[in-house]
């Protein structure tokens, strides 16, 4: 296993080498266009940008990374999949129109060199489009759990179209994550084209999946915990089969606050025809969301609490219609809460002020 991750580790240095030097190669075919565009072009002058040392050119970086798999006793694709072979593919390319377009300098053809520039370029972009792949998914199986990485913001500042964007992000969603055989812990957003770390830990996505539950769970906790306090001081008096009907409460509240987080997620409209919905991905969807689903229970504990101290308990469908359309409306109720008491402050504040 170390040697794998080794393995890897080796490609992915070189990938990262790659990627920082294209740009440079790109900024002289775009200087080498401009110049071959011109009605009197310097061939000489042409020549001489189009000209690289060996250890510069773009057949010497392919060696370099099929050298650092060799060295790891791995190959590119065994290391980090198809994109690196692909890669020095493109490298190649790159490098054999490269070279023809310093031949057609020598040989004074600006219009041969414009050509060979042209492709040239085009080879620049796919290369680059490659390394961003493997470099993306690499970033983001290294980030935190529930770390989202947008792929067009990855890409600015990287000489790649929007085009080149879009079919990055295709790759992104059909071709395989993987380095040294290991799955990579990643999942996508194809709504807002982002792509989340999530966690390789069973136990940690079974919890994280269930928070739900467990928050529910707590709710009941928080809101017994402050009753029995009030309890105590005399301030309040337990009804009878308490524990079962503030279960029911916590319960019927939770329905109305889930069915409206429901409607907002699957943008429910009856005018809308049907679809189907992938449920095969409700996990990882519950797990990256496992903070904001505690978030979503605050305003939860809320309603239960202002209802069971209101003395709403449970005791008919009339209550329970109560407590749903009390969950259901649960963050409105907390918007408003916390707009008056910022309202409050504000007001308090100015007072103060003046």
């Amino acid at each position: 296993m170390a040697e794998g991750v080794t393995g890897s580790a080796a490609v992915l240095a070189s990938v990262q080498t790659v990627r920082s030097v294209i740009p440079g190669w790109q900024r002289t075919l775009t200087a080498v266009t401009t110049e071959a565009g011109n009605q009197n072009a310097d061939m000489q002058r042409l020549g001489q940008m189009l000209e690289l040392r060996d250890e510069d050119a773009p057949d010497a970086f392919v060696q370099a990374l099929e050298r650092s798999a060799t060295d790891a006793e791995t190959t590119l694709l065994d290391a980090v999949g198809i994109h690196a072979q692909l890669l020095c593919r493109r490298l190649s390319e790159l490098g054999e129109w490269w070279q023809r377009a310093l031949g057609a300098a020598g040989g004074a053809h600006a219009q041969d060199v414009l050509a060979n520039v042209s492709q040239a370029q085009t080879a620049a972009e796919a290369a680059m489009m490659h390394a961003l792949f493997i470099a993306f998914i690499d970033d983001v199986s290294g980030g935190h759990v529930g770390e989202s990485r947008s792929v067009a913001t990855y890409c600015v500042g990287w000489g790649v179209s929007a085009d080149a964007v879009d079919v990055l992000w295709a790759w992104l969603l059909e071709d395989p994550h993987a380095f040294d055989g290991r799955q990579l812990p990643i999942v996508f957003d194809t709504t807002n084209k982002v792509a989340y770390r999530k966690t390789d830990s069973w136990p940690v996505l079974i919890a994280t999946a269930a928070t739900p539950v467990w928050s529910a769970a707590s709710v009941f906790a928080v809101v017994a915990l402050l009753f029995e306090l009030l309890h105590g001081a005399g301030m309040f008096k337990w009804p009878g089969d308490w524990g079962w009907k503030l279960l029911v409460l916590v319960l019927f509240v939770w329905l109305g606050a889930l069915a409206h987080v429901g409607a907002q997620v699957l943008n429910v409209k009856y005018s809308d025809p049907m679809k189907v919905y992938d449920a095969g991905s409700l996990v990882d969807w519950l797990s990256l969301r496992w903070l904001a689903i505690i978030k979503m229970h605050l305003p939860v504990a809320v309603v239960v609490a202002s209802l069971w101290g209101a003395g709403n308990v449970p005791t008919s469908f009339q209550t329970l219609g109560t407590a749903i359309l009390a969950g259901y409306s649960a963050d409105s109720f907390m918007s408003a809460l916390l707009s008056r008491l910022g309202g409050t402050g504000s007001s308090a504040t100015s007072t103060a002020a003046g």
